[in-house]
């Protein structure tokens, strides 16, 4: 599923994750708001991240991996395949 499809969606993508809190992540990817990728992801469970990344094109994945900070990146990729 494309991220903008996971934007439409009627339910959260995951526990906690919600439309408003995708559309402050397409946002924040689109501007390059370092300071905001940081307290989205902050806030969300590693597992839960890595749905989102999962849903995300090829270039969105590439421009979230650039903004993330170091810190959070083993945590989302021990749940990515």
């Amino acid at each position: 599923m494309r991220g903008d499809d996971l934007l439409n969606a009627d339910r959260p993508v995951a526990f906690g994750v919600t439309e408003e809190a995708l559309k402050r992540l397409y946002d924040a990817l689109e501007s390059g708001d370092k300071t905001l990728i940081d307290k989205i992801f902050s806030d969300l469970h590693p597992a839960d991240a890595a749905d989102i990344v999962q849903g995300l094109d090829a270039q969105e994945q590439i421009a979230l991996v650039k903004l993330l900070p170091a810190a959070l990146l083993p945590g989302l990729l021990s749940y990515l395949p």
